[in-house]
C-alpha cells in the first residue's frame, strides 16, 4: 500500500467512518495526492573544492555527495555527523537515493510507509 493510499484511508475515515460515501472517498484520495505531493525534492548547492579525495561537493541541509578522485564514483553522506556513506556511479543516482531517503522521512514523521510509488 503506497503512502497515499494509507492517509486517504485516513482521511476517508474521518470524512466517512462508514466507508459508504464515494465522493468522501474521493476527497480523500485528492487530499491525500496533495499532502503526498508537497514533499519537495531537495535543492543542491556545488561547492568546487580541493581536496586529496575530491573536487566538488553537492550539499542540501544534511544531505553531502562528493565526488570522489580515487574510483571516479560519488559518495552520499547523510547527516553532518555521518561516519559512512553510500557509493553510486552517477550524481544522478546519487541524488535520487538522497531525494528517497528525504521523502521518506518525511513520510515517516506523518506515520506512514513510503512504500511503492505514490
Amino acid at each position: 500500500m503506497t503512502a497515499r493510499d494509507q492517509l486517504a484511508d485516513r482521511i476517508a475515515l474521518i470524512l466517512d467512518p462508514d466507508a459508504l460515501d464515494p465522493v468522501a472517498q474521493e476527497v480523500a484520495r485528492n487530499v491525500a495526492e496533495a499532502v503526498i505531493g508537497m514533499v519537495r525534492p531537495l535543492e543542491w548547492s556545488e561547492i568546487d573544492e580541493r581536496t586529496a579525495f575530491s573536487r566538488r561537493r553537492y550539499v542540501s541541509g544534511g544531505y553531502i555527495i562528493e565526488y570522489r578522485l580515487h574510483g571516479q564514483h560519488f559518495d552520499l553522506w547523510v547527516g553532518h555527523n555521518a561516519t559512512c556513506a553510500d557509493r553510486y556511479n552517477t550524481l544522478e543516482a546519487a541524488k535520487a537515493a538522497a531525494n528517497a531517503h528525504h521523502r521518506a522521512q518525511i513520510l515517516a514523521a506523518l506515520g506512514l510507509d513510503a512504500g511503492e510509488g505514490r
